[in-house]
């Protein structure tokens, strides 16, 4: 099958902003040829949507939008794997799934819930969510897949010492290949956050489920920053045999479409395992995605003439460019002439505007006013 990894970058609550970018994924995608795009968790509400998920016109919205996705994308000779909100069914626990829906030729063809949903490090999702009860695979143009969320392949018990689940949705899903059908193709939608080592570890470990079960896994994942986090893409289509076989690029969004039969014999020129220069784009996206989704345009940086903020205003102009930029020296008699001519070099090497701010009358001013206090 040729597949598309659709590696979007979503805004939390930005539901028209996130359509719009799956609608002209899918039709990149198709224009490539490809027989399947699969996008994201919760790529039409954006990831982590925390404390909206109890607003139900969060979820009804969500709910539309998808219908409004697949009106949209109903000519095109190819589905559309997406992740949103869905209502769960019953009056007791919690009312929403996190869910992959399968769109083709203008309607939901099939739903897959969530099971394992994390509640450690930065993960409250059992708070919001009501755990799928039951995975099943699905026929797509003859070719069975196994569709899983992010967590749910994150349960391999022969990769982790102590699995932290007792389920293994992956394990679950294979067991339910029927004879004479081909090995189930793997597809999990993630929000995966990054920090230091985390591409490694997720390739590993996605590694280990191929080898394990002699299938190809495909991992779709989320990019840019939300919130308080960061998410790297770094989508991977994985062998049979457990070998990278293609990857998308690290920090930023991309369109990757794959062979899903093709061998881990592809460079993996579009990730960054150097902790340091991952490190340094991890920031400039966080930053540049912080300001944009906020609303801003353009910032301040204090310069002191020291590493630090030399190091922040060079983040600030990669991500926002040097026009939109402005170092700010706030001399005072502690300050060394050196400080503010280091500063106004460091300002002429970026290319950004440079002005001096003098405190110590505003210092003055402060001492004044809080002199009755202080006494």
């Amino acid at each position: 099958m040729k597949l598309a990894l659709a590696q979007i970058n979503p805004t939390v609550g930005d539901f028209s902003g996130n359509a719009e970018k799956i609608i002209a994924n899918a039709r990149r995608a198709a224009a490539l040829g490809a027989e399947l795009a699969v996008f994201p968790e919760l790529c039409v509400c954006g990831y982590p949507p925390a404390d909206l998920l109890e607003k139900p016109a969060f979820v009804a919205r969500a709910q539309a939008v998808v219908e409004q996705i697949a009106a949209a994308t109903a000519d095109l000779q190819m589905g559309l794997l997406i992740g949103t909100v869905t209502q769960a069914p019953g009056r007791g626990g919690k009312k929403i799934h996190n869910t992959a829906v399968l769109l083709r030729q203008g309607k939901t063809v099939f739903e897959q819930n969530k099971r394992l949903l994390p509640f450690y490090d930065v993960f409250d999702e059992q708070r919001y969510f009501a755990a799928g009860e039951k995975q099943q695979l699905f026929l797509y143009d003859g070719v069975p897949i196994a569709v899983t969320v992010c967590e749910d392949a994150w349960n391999d018990k022969d990769f982790w010492p102590q699995p932290m689940y007792t389920a293994d949705p992956v394990e679950d899903l294979l067991e339910q290949t029927q004879r004479g059908w081909a090995k189930p193709l793997l597809i999990n939608l993630s929000a995966s956050p990054w920090w230091k080592g985390k591409q490694q570890l997720r390739r590993e470990m996605l590694c280990a489920v191929a080898r394990r079960h002699g299938a190809a896994v495909v991992l779709v994942n989320q990019v840019g920053g939300n919130d308080s986090l960061l998410f790297d893409g770094s989508s991977l289509l994985i062998d049979r045999n457990g070998r990278v076989a293609a990857e998308a690029r690290a920090f930023e969004e991309d369109l990757l479409v794959v062979d899903t039969d093709a061998t881990g014999n592809a460079p993996k020129a579009a990730t960054e395992d150097d902790d340091i220069p991952a490190t340094y784009d991890a920031l400039v996206l966080g930053t540049r995605d912080y300001v944009r989704k906020c609303g801003f345009t353009s910032a301040l940086v204090g310069l002191s003439g020291g590493i630090d903020s030399a190091l922040v205003a060079t983040i600030a102009v990669d991500a926002l460019g040097r026009e939109n930029v402005i170092g700010i020296g706030m001399p005072s008699e502690f300050s060394s002439a050196g400080s503010i001519d280091d500063s106004r070099e460091l300002a002429e090497a970026l290319g950004i505007r440079f002005e001096l701010l003098p405190i110590r009358s505003l210092f003055e001013e402060e001492l004044r006013a809080l002199a009755p206090f202080f006494a």
